[in-house]
């Protein structure tokens, strides 16, 4: 054997023993990502993407749909959660009919973000509590559920949550992420009545809107901007509507002001500011002070939801209510409707 090919064997025998435990390596991590895949399957239930949970609605663009008992994983949400509709696809198995307190609302109504059982309108102690609503709602939707179901709403406390992070905006918005919505529009000059539009909606999807940039959304609506002044206005109209409804309903409505965890971060509230046209002063109260002053108009009673929620009953991820937050939300309720319940021995108003 010469001495080129002892070096060759020399050679191949250190690369072997170099090589070995990069595969023996590669071996263990790819038998521990089968072994970690293999154990989150068993743990994990099966569920399904959050489009596949909602159906089309040609009044009110889309609704979640009924009869439902899964898992949906949301867009760019690292957990999965349990989901369950009643009949008509609104969240929980609690009927309207034996309900004390109605919640008409968006996401937070429908308790994204957190299981069925973990949601604020889950059975448990406290009052009997129907949440109508789905994510991506805005305030002209739940108006509008809130007429449809007028007839069953007697003798309850009507509790509506209106969330500053996108209600305000999109209560003046065509559309929501692709999907045509209702929305409010000026009948016509800027003094004029609102109305809510509904001509356009349909299956097809909304392409002709430009991507929404939300802090500067967010430093427009709590500061003094012409944005700001009109969505509080068809905030108003809004709440005058949904007095209207209650009264003849014989319910009782409560409004609750729901802020953004933005503006609750010191962090955050100093990147909106940075996006606040010209010289204007970003002012994180100024949904509180108009919608206040709006309700106090309107005689509705009005909670301002920053005196309750802190950034902590939020979500990390996303700007969702933490099962803390549920858990705030459920006294919150229980305390409304020891103060605003109606009374069994009040004449309801005769229906519209």
């Amino acid at each position: 054997m010469n001495l080129r090919t002892v070096s060759a064997l020399l050679a191949a025998l250190v690369g072997g023993v170099i090589v070995l435990p990069l595969a023996v390596l590669t071996l263990v991590l790819a038998g521990m990502a089968r072994l970690t895949a293999w154990i989150a399957g068993r743990i994990e239930p099966p569920h399904v993407a959050w489009s596949e949970l909602i159906t089309y609605d040609p009044t009110l663009g889309w609704k979640p749909k009924p009869n439902q008992d899964v898992h949906y994983l949301a867009d760019r949400d690292p957990e999965v959660f349990h989901v369950v509709t009643d009949a008509d696809g609104w969240p929980g198995r609690q009927s309207l009919a034996s309900s004390d307190v109605v919640c008409f609302g968006d996401s937070f109504a429908f308790g994204f973000g957190v299981d069925a059982e973990r949601s604020f309108a889950a059975d448990g102690p406290g009052p009997r509590v129907k949440a109508i609503g789905a994510p991506g709602y805005n305030g002209v939707q739940e108006l509008m559920l809130m007429q449809q179901l007028a007839p069953q709403l007697a003798g309850k406390l009507v509790v509506w949550l209106l969330y500053y992070g996108n209600d305000l905006y999109d209560n003046l918005s065509p559309e929501m992420s692709g999907y045509r919505t209702p929305f409010l529009a000026r009948s016509g000059n800027a003094d004029s009545e609102w109305r809510i539009v509904t001509e356009h909606v349909n299956e097809s999807p909304w392409t002709t809107s430009g991507r929404r940039e939300t802090a500067r959304q967010l430093a427009d609506l709590h500061s003094d901007t012409e944005l700001a002044r009109r969505a509080f206005s068809a905030c108003a109209h809004l709440i005058e509507q949904g007095r209207e409804v209650c009264k003849h309903a014989g319910a009782s409505l409560v409004v609750v002001g729901l802020p953004t965890p933005r503006v609750l971060s010191p962090r955050w509230l100093e990147r909106i500011a940075a996006h606040a046209s010209g010289e204007r002063t970003l002012d994180p109260e100024l949904p509180d002070r108009e919608l206040a002053r709006i309700c106090q108009q309107a005689d509705v009673p009005f909670v301002a939801g920053r005196e309750h929620f802190t950034a902590e009953h939020y979500r990390p991820v996303d700007d969702h209510w933490n099962e803390r937050g549920h858990r705030v939300m459920r006294t919150l309720l229980s305390d409304l409707l020891r103060r605003h319940a109606v009374s069994e021995d009040k004449p309801s108003a005769a229906a519209p």
